[in-house]
């Protein structure tokens, strides 16, 4: 791995109201747009903002599957 390229991932809540932000716009469409190195996203039903403490479970195994990726 190169100092440029960093693996990434992008863990939300689906019902994260940053999503909707800006009216028409999903803003989770895209989440790997400026990363070189992504490796995918993670919607977690039933959960907002504070996804880690909504879910915690759900967002420990996206991690883990992300970790067990790299």
């Amino acid at each position: 791995m190169s100092l440029g390229r960093k693996p990434s991932c992008f863990i939300a809540g689906q019902l994260d109201p940053v999503r909707v932000m800006m009216p028409g716009v999903d803003l989770f469409s895209d989440p790997g747009a400026s990363c070189t190195d992504f490796r995918g996203s993670t919607l977690i039903s039933r959960a907002g903002y504070w996804v880690q403490q909504e879910a915690p479970r759900a967002v420990n195994g996206a991690l883990d599957a992300f970790l067990g990726e790299i």
